[in-house]
């Protein structure tokens, strides 16, 4: 009898622990899908300004000194935003995943229960 109460403590528990991850991983996508978008969006943004500044020394309207000190803070963004974008596109799938599996595994429970 003990040991059964242990393990139906252990279901709870985990289930409990299921339930709190899925609430975070819930409220968590919408952010990490801004924070994917954001890096899409400076990505665009720093290369369109290394085709602009590339113009503007054409043009004589920046140095070339001053052209090298944009180009390599661009450089870095580019560089920084293709670094992190597949750990956060991991993450996301992760998150996305569990959540689909969870709703899965929730609807086939009550579908279980309604049938008894």
């Amino acid at each position: 009898l003990l040991s059964g109460l242990v393990g139906s403590e252990m279901c709870i528990r985990d289930s409990i622990e299921e339930l709190e991850l899925y609430n975070k991983y819930k409220e968590s996508v919408p952010r990490q899908k801004q924070i994917m978008q954001e890096m899409e969006d400076d990505l665009q943004e720093a290369k369109a300004i290394l085709i602009d500044i590339e113009q503007e020394l054409k043009d004589g309207n920046i140095t070339q000194e001053e052209y090298e000190s944009i180009q390599e803070s661009m450089q870095e963004i580019i560089e920084g935003v293709t670094a992190d974008r597949p750990e956060q596109e991991k993450l996301l799938r992760h998150c996305e995943e569990f959540i689909s599996a969870y709703e899965e595994k929730q609807q086939h429970e009550s579908d279980q229960s309604f049938k008894n």
